[in-house]
């Protein structure tokens, strides 16, 4: 996975992958990243965007709130590798990421491309 190339940086600069996020309680701040294999912006969002990111062990559910969207336009609509700074949520099995802080993650090139809203 092209994640592997990347996560000795990612964990020296304090970042999680999907595995460990099994382990959080939810409220944590956390970091993460990964390859956008999915972006949706649903009609019923009132502009909220959705980012499903993987990594080399699955999947991590990434909210962009609507307010974050277009100071983070570039990031958040169109890079292939995101790094996210947020809060980490828990509801039962279900886990997400508030995204606070969006930036590029420069990887290895890939030819790749997100299944996106249109």
């Amino acid at each position: 996975h092209p994640m592997e190339h990347v996560r000795s940086r990612l964990r020296k600069g304090g970042a999680l992958d999907s595995r460990d996020l099994a382990h959080l309680a939810g409220g944590e701040e956390i970091v993460v990243g990964g390859l956008v294999t999915i972006r949706q912006r649903p009609e019923t969002a009132n502009g909220t965007i959705f980012l499903l990111l993987e990594d080399e062990h699955g999947f991590i559910n990434v909210v962009v709130p609507h307010q974050l969207v277009e100071p983070n336009r570039e990031v958040v609509k169109f890079a292939p590798f995101v790094l996210v700074q947020g809060r980490f949520e828990r509801d039962g099995q279900v886990i997400n990421v508030v995204g606070r802080r969006f930036r590029e993650l420069r990887v290895r090139r890939l030819t790749h491309t997100s299944r996106d809203f249109h």
